[in-house]
């Protein structure tokens, strides 16, 4: 039962992290054309993809929490990577509430947007990365 939650769980990480990955380029490409319904379409666009981010947000967290105690990870010692993670994963979804989802309302000014978008990606990379070294060296 293992593999295939770790399977979900891989396919999660890669839909929640994975996405803001390109939302930069696709803003430089709307703004870049002047064109004020490609910006509009675009931000469209980042909107339904944050829902399935959240989703997967939220998948992410299940099955990390099912996988953690069915190896039993919560009660040894030398496993504050486990704890560590699941507060980066916090951080990250707060990022996506206080700087992505403002950045793309329908109501937000566009100077504002591309602001937020800039911090929101500085944030949301840094996490990513933290997390990959947790996940994969367990440093603590």
């Amino acid at each position: 039962m293992r593999e295939p939650v770790l399977f979900i769980h891989i396919i999660a990480a890669m839909v929640y992290f994975g996405m803001p990955f390109s939302f930069g380029r696709w803003y430089r490409m709307a703004e870049s054309s002047a064109n004020q319904e490609i910006i509009e379409a675009t931000l469209d666009r980042f909107r339904k993809f944050s829902y399935y981010m959240y989703a997967a947000a939220a998948v992410l967290i299940a099955t990390g929490l099912w996988l953690t105690s069915y190896a039993g990870l919560w009660q040894l010692p030398g496993q504050g990577w486990v704890h560590g993670s699941l507060t980066l994963m916090f951080l990250s979804i707060l990022s996506m509430a206080f700087f992505l989802s403002p950045a793309i309302s329908k109501k937000a000014p566009h100077a504002n947007t591309k602001k937020r978008l800039i911090i929101f990606s500085g944030i949301h990379h840094t996490l990513v990365t933290a997390l990959i070294f947790l996940m994969v060296f367990k440093p603590f």
